[in-house]
């Protein structure tokens, strides 16, 4: 029971635990947060040849990007200017996949459903996130993770239980022996003890 509570654990994690998809229009401005930026952060993606490009990386507060369209937030979050068909990929954060960018021409293609970040980099205009540009966050794990802990721990006292009703079985069985072996010891006969 346990080994199928786990199997299902891991089945469940696994289905959702997919990177989300985010949609934007050519030429826009897209924001793709991480989730997990902690310290240094490096964001990267992979290329069509299949290997992994470092896009910008920030170590000790410095900020190390090749291409300028690309920059980050205060939050770790990245910002690509302009975006172009050929950013369409799996973006990583930390080594981690965190977002897969989809690069439309128009909203025709998407069904007229496409969060697009409004252009707003450029002097005394700070780098905001989109509200509408955000990724769903990941609180559902925790009702998940409470349901299938109380499973298991439902699971595991009903396992003790039976376990322990059976042996008391089995102790009060023992019990009942021994005293009726006691008594079958003594000898049933009158005579009654004599005084000396």
């Amino acid at each position: 029971m346990l080994y199928l509570c786990l199997l299902f654990a891991g089945c469940l994690h696994h289905s959702f635990s997919e990177p989300p998809k985010q949609t934007v229009l050519l030429n826009s401005v897209a924001t793709l947060p991480c989730p997990h930026a902690t310290g240094d952060v490096t964001w990267s993606r992979f290329n069509k040849s299949g290997k992994e490009v470092t896009l910008i990386s920030i170590k000790n507060g410095q900020e190390n990007r090749p291409d300028k369209r690309f920059g980050s937030l205060a939050n770790g979050s990245l910002v690509i200017t302009k975006v172009q068909y050929s950013d369409t990929s799996m973006y990583l954060c930390n080594k981690k996949h965190t977002v897969y960018l989809e690069v439309v021409n128009s909203t025709a293609q998407t069904g007229g459903k496409v969060p697009v970040t409004p252009g707003n980099v450029g002097p005394g205009r700070g780098l905001e996130p989109d509200t509408e540009n955000q990724q769903p966050s990941d609180s559902w794990k925790i009702p998940v993770g409470v349901v299938i802990g109380v499973t298991l721990v439902l699971s595991a006292i009903l396992t003790l239980r039976f376990c322990s009703g059976k042996r008391s079985e089995t102790n009060t069985s023992m019990e009942n022996t021994a005293v009726e072996g006691i008594y079958d010891e003594i000898k049933d006969d009158n005579t009654q003890p004599s005084r000396v």
